[in-house]
């Protein structure tokens, strides 16, 4: 099961956010789709937080959440609401309709023994304090009638990673080294890269693809969801560079990415895990055009195989002088899960 890691410390907001990145859901009132987690929509780097008059916010963790058959999922508020009341609510038809859930008025709620008429479910939580009454953005649940189908790598051994790097610019523009270090991970080893980036604004991106293993529709059965996780970590980061990852996906000669997030912290520090990830959460960033009428990347029982791995894009806006910026990863794994 997935679970939300290292949840955003509340902050005062002056209208309903959400605190998680990526898998926003609707507002309360209109429960517009969800953004992609491809858009920066949803990355919360790209929302301006800052209040302007503080008052009554909610926000539901996890966004999205994979679980299963027979599972236990657990949906959280925000508990920081000095004298609020909880009503938690749920929707079975993509938040067209809500029905509040008997019993339900904690500030999480927790339902077992998940079952496959719960897929697509949706939950958000209704929050009171005094005359004020907000209701969160949705959380959503995703179902899985048999385990996950698991591609990861910890040891990133330097067989079983092909990296193609994409600088800007191209002549005299930024390089990139890699290695494996056998230890000091999390744990364990790592794979680590270092960026020299070139006197000018510049930036480099490297397509890291895992050789190691693949997932073949066509013989493991269509993809349901995926789910996502990785650590990163960067040394002596500079105010005038930054690095981001992103999760990787190959198929058909065309490369697909998700919206890259920040990695930013001198320490080993966990990406928020994106759970539930659909065929449109992705956007394609390399390869031949999609045609028309072609599902691209496709997720169906008949889809060609698909490979797997990260994004590391390094930026720097300004400079007069060659920059150097060590980044990390770790703990890579993707999950994937059938219907």
């Amino acid at each position: 099961m997935s679970t939300a890691k290292d949840r955003p410390a509340a902050r005062s907001i002056f209208t309903l956010a959400v605190l998680a990145l990526g898998g926003c859901g609707g507002i309360a009132s209109s429960d517009a789709p969800q953004c992609s987690y491809f858009s920066n929509t949803c990355n919360f780097e790209a929302i301006d937080f800052t209040p302007s008059t503080p008052t009554l916010f909610a926000s539901v963790f996890p966004m999205r959440l994979t679980v299963q058959v027979g599972g236990t999922v657990t949906f959280t508020a925000d508990a920081s609401l000095s004298g609020a009341t909880f009503q938690w609510r749920r929707s079975s038809d993509n938040g067209a309709t809500w029905a509040d859930i008997p019993g339900a008025t904690g500030d999480s709620y927790t339902l077992s023994g998940v079952q496959l008429p719960d897929d697509g479910a949706r939950f958000r939580v209704e929050v009171t304090r005094g005359t004020a009454s907000v209701a969160s953005f949705s959380g959503r649940l995703t179902v899985s009638s048999m385990p996950g189908v698991v591609i990861a790598d910890g040891e990133f051994k330097t067989a079983d990673w092909m990296a193609t790097a994409s600088p800007s610019p191209s002549a005299g523009g930024p390089v990139e080294s890699i290695e494996r270090v056998p230890d000091d991970g999390d744990p364990g080893a790592y794979r680590r890269m270092v960026d020299v980036m070139s006197t000018l604004p510049d930036s480099l991106r490297v397509l890291h693809v895992y050789q190691g293993g693949a997932y073949d529709p066509a013989i493991q059965g269509g993809v349901h969801a995926i789910d996502y996780t990785e650590v990163c970590r960067v040394l002596a980061s500079k105010s005038t560079v930054t690095v981001r990852s992103a999760l990787l996906l190959e198929q058909d000669g065309r490369t697909y990415s998700l919206a890259p997030f920040a990695c930013f912290v001198s320490g080993w520090h966990p990406l928020l895990p994106l759970s539930s990830l659909v065929a449109a959460d992705f956007g394609q960033i390399a390869g031949p055009a999609c045609p028309a009428g072609v599902a691209c990347p496709d997720f169906s029982a008949t889809a060609l195989p698909m490979r797997f791995g990260y994004v590391r894009s390094t930026g720097q806006s300004a400079g007069t002088a060659p920059v150097t910026i060590e980044h990390h990863i770790d703990d890579w794994a993707v999950t994937v899960w059938r219907r």
